[in-house]
């Protein structure tokens, strides 16, 4: 009797692990500005070859296929920079590049997708806001003059301007108007232009310091600094007296006045002597209620550098000035 003896081959198959999340959870909406860049995240987790697609479902179309653009929007680009990164870049997006977008995978044994809604905001309009026109941010001025502290502004229509010191201490304008009891302030202003200058007349030392032109309702300022040269209050000219020319014959005339805690005298001299020939033949003449010096029929021995010199209690001071005397048949220029 023949015996038959079996065997029995059992192979046990192993099993082979799919991934179930071949497209890795990204944003599943994206928002921009209109003008702004969109990025359409698809990042892929697969060990094998594959393609990856872009379409829009409004149209189907692909937009992508790999790192190729398959569309003549320049706009659109692919951002491929790691080995599983492929997202969709749209440039200067625009609103009617809003809607749903898909990432397809295609490989070996594999198909996914992850879709993308792309939400739009509509630009925002950049609301017009005055500027104001370069001009000084530092105002330097000696006591006694006139100090102007500029505020022009860049804008087409009516403005609401005010002037304040030191940052909202003190008020000084509004608009044309000066609301303060100082009779040496006012504004500069021009119908239809958007210029509305300060201007301190007599600058005093206390005038010194920070000015605020103020756009209101607009909450932009400018800030001037005033800077004011002190003068010696002892005693100081007011007037001094300019270069002239005459012919042999005419008369000169000079104005010179000076100031100070008491009243100083004007004496004039000639090239540092008081004794000289408009003085010896009593061709020269000081108006006692002004401030004017003549000499009359000049000679050519008048010609040279005059010296008036103001004189009081606290001292005195001195400036000079030239008389030049021409020929007959020379110019000259007239007083």
């Amino acid at each position: 009797m023949e015996g038959y003896i079996m065997f029995f081959l059992l192979v046990t198959v192993s099993a082979i692990h799919i991934p179930t999340s071949v497209i890795e959870p990204s944003v599943d909406e994206v928002y921009v500005t209109e003008g702004d860049t969109a990025t359409l995240v698809c990042s892929v987790t697969w060990p094998g070859r594959l393609i990856v697609i872009w379409t829009r479902v409004s149209d189907g179309n692909p937009l992508t296929i790999g790192t190729l653009v398959y569309t003549y929007d320049e706009r659109i680009s692919i951002q491929h920079s790691r080995k599983n990164d492929w997202n969709l870049l749209i440039r200067n997006v625009k609103l009617y590049d809003a809607g749903k977008y898909v990432c397809q995978v295609n490989g070996k044994g594999i198909f996914a997708t992850g879709t993308v809604l792309l939400k739009v905001n509509v630009s925002a309009i950049p609301i017009p806001t005055p500027a104001f026109k370069p001009s000084a941010e530092e105002v330097y001025v000696t006591e006694g003059d006139t100090a102007t502290l500029v505020c022009s502004v860049k804008w087409p229509g009516r403005l609401f301007v005010i002037w304040i010191r030191n940052f909202g201490v003190q008020l000084l304008t509004v608009e044309e108007s000066v609301v303060i009891p100082d009779s040496r302030i006012s504004i500069q202003h021009a119908t239809g232009a958007n210029d509305w200058n300060l201007v301190i007349k007599d600058v005093k030392p206390d005038d010194a310091g920070k000015y605020v032109c103020e756009v209101y309702g607009y909450s932009i300022r400018k800030m001037v600094l005033l800077q004011v040269n002190a003068v010696n209050e002892s005693i100081h000219f007011i007037k001094t007296p300019s270069d002239v020319w005459v012919k042999k014959g005419q008369f000169a005339r000079f104005e010179c006045a000076a100031t100070g805690r008491s009243t100083p005298t004007i004496s004039w001299s000639k090239d540092d002597a008081d004794d000289f020939p408009a003085a010896q033949e009593r061709r020269m003449h000081k108006m006692s209620d002004s401030d004017e010096f003549f000499i009359m029929d000049v000679t050519v021995n008048d010609a040279g550098v005059y010296t008036c010199t103001a004189t009081n209690a606290d001292g005195s001071i001195s400036t000079d000035v030239n008389l030049f005397v021409s020929y007959d048949g020379e110019d000259a220029k007239s007083t």
